[in-house]
């Protein structure tokens, strides 16, 4: 970069330089402050989001414990419709008792916290 100042010395001297930088320096100084404003609204988005997913599982955990016995007869009613049919395939089946797993072993892990 010395080099530039001197050529323009040597062209006309009364022309002032004073701070002078690359384009790329230029951008960056100019991008700097909103960098940090991004960066600073990122984190406060973080920072909302986790009482947000706590109130979220909040709300799923009081529905799950007050319909738990809805939750139980319904299970007891789509084995009892399934039984008779005749139709479901084995995978159908399997299907159906891992949701069931999953949806019950919910309900007691929230109803146990």
């Amino acid at each position: 970069m010395p080099a530039l100042p001197r050529a323009v010395v040597q062209i006309d001297s009364d022309l002032p330089l004073e701070d002078v930088r690359t384009q790329q320096e230029q951008i960056g100084r100019r991008l700097r402050m909103e960098r940090a404003l991004a960066a600073l609204i990122a984190s406060i988005e973080l920072l909302a989001l986790a009482p947000a997913a706590v109130s979220i599982y909040g709300v799923m955990a009081y529905s799950v414990a007050n319909r738990r016995n809805e939750i139980g007869i319904r299970l007891a009613l789509r084995r009892a419709a399934g039984a008779g049919s005749g139709h479901d395939s084995a995978r159908e089946h399997l299907a159906g008792d891992c949701r069931d797993c999953c949806g019950f072993s919910g309900a007691i892990f929230v109803r146990m916290t």
